[in-house]
């Protein structure tokens, strides 16, 4: 895991921060694996997306677990905006954090004052959204999340970043 999240450390966090399950996964035997459903399931997932099968998350790039509640003043998505796309995806039974961002652009407008030109700059709104990541499914103790459309047009994001 710690491999393939390399160079992007906004895609897990759980590689990074102390948590507890994945440092379970990562002491455990192949037995203990196969003898613990969190841990098999997580397994079964990792390569069925790695086979290229069936995207169980909905078209999701990001996820959490319960980190989102136990850190949820300080949790990056929560600063930055979710919404959950159908409520059997709050697991976790956490509010909304939903606010509306504006970015604008400036723009140059040549104006006539006192008979000439001037250049007057304007700022000029280019777009809204008032959250960055939408729920697309929720497994076990995972949600899953995608980046919300208005975000990725507004600001010519990616949806992977």
């Amino acid at each position: 895991m710690s491999d393939f999240v390399n160079g992007e450390s906004s895609y897990s966090y759980v590689t990074s921060d102390g948590n507890a399950r994945y440092t379970k996964l990562k002491k455990a035997t192949d037995e203990n694996i196969r003898n613990d459903t969190g841990m098999s399931n997580a397994l079964a997932a990792a390569k069925n997306a790695l086979a290229n099968g069936e995207d169980l998350s909905n078209g999701a790039y990001f996820w959490d677990g319960a980190d989102i509640k136990s850190n949820y003043d300080k949790h990056f998505k929560v600063k930055h905006g979710i919404k959950f796309s159908d409520p059997s995806h709050n697991i976790y039974s956490i509010a909304e954090s939903t606010k509306v961002v504006i970015l604008y652009k400036e723009v140059k407008k040549k104006v006539k004052v006192n008979g000439k030109i001037k250049t007057k700059k304007e700022k000029v709104e280019i777009g809204r959204y008032d959250h960055v990541y939408d729920s697309t499914a929720a497994y076990g103790g995972t949600i899953f999340w995608k980046n919300n459309d208005d975000y990725i047009r507004v600001s010519k994001g990616k949806l992977y970043k």
